[in-house]
């Protein structure tokens, strides 16, 4: 998926605070960002409740959030072993044949 770069100002104590927040749960501010707009576009909304008086349910959106993060993570991780030229290379024949091999000795 084509990448864009974006430029956002911010409070510069925001984001210093909100950097070492992220810092703590293992995130950085572009994987936060990401996984925000992740959100919005999926559900077609913002997730979280907008309100000056109530902000219920923003734990069940951290949740939602850690869920995304860990997604994100194994994708990156999963995009850099195949990007990675000394990965070793399997055929669907020598996958099918390990899944057959293990399920006969499994039974």
């Amino acid at each position: 998926m084509p990448s864009v770069n974006y430029t956002v100002k911010l409070d510069e104590a925001n984001k210093k605070q909100a950097e070492s927040v992220l810092k703590e749960l293992g995130l950085n501010l572009s994987v936060a960002i990401n996984a925000y707009i992740n959100a919005i576009a999926r559900s077609g909304e913002i997730p979280f409740r907008l309100s000056l008086r109530d902000n219920t349910g923003v734990g069940e959106y951290l949740k939602e959030f850690l869920i995304y993060k860990s997604i994100m993570e194994k994708m990156l991780a999963a995009e850099a072993q195949a990007k990675d030229e000394s990965a070793k290379r399997y055929s669907f024949g020598d996958i099918l044949e390990n899944f057959n091999s293990t399920m006969k000795a499994h039974s």
